[in-house]
């Protein structure tokens, strides 16, 4: 059984060329890291000099959502009634 150096995926085929989860070259060496870098609340985006905590940045996009939703109806509005003029 052979390791992805990509993915990380045992693969059955001790002899593949590829990989069967992702494709990449198994017989070529990756300079990918093995490890993944940990996310933490320091690594998201702030909002002037503090972090948003998830539940804000939740409750941001759900406002946006809205903002999107109402002008989208605003435009269906307009355009029945230029259709219909």
């Amino acid at each position: 059984m052979v390791t992805c150096s990509y993915c990380g995926k045992d693969n059955p085929q001790a002899d593949a060329a590829y990989c069967s989860y992702c494709g990449s070259n198994l017989r070529q060496p990756s300079n990918i890291p093995t490890s993944r870098p940990q996310w933490t609340q320091a690594n998201y985006p702030t909002s002037g000099s503090r972090t948003l905590g998830l539940s804000e940045r939740y409750e941001r996009a759900l406002k946006r959502a809205e903002q999107l939703g109402t002008i989208l109806l605003v435009l269906s509005v307009a355009v029945i009634v230029l259709l219909l003029v």
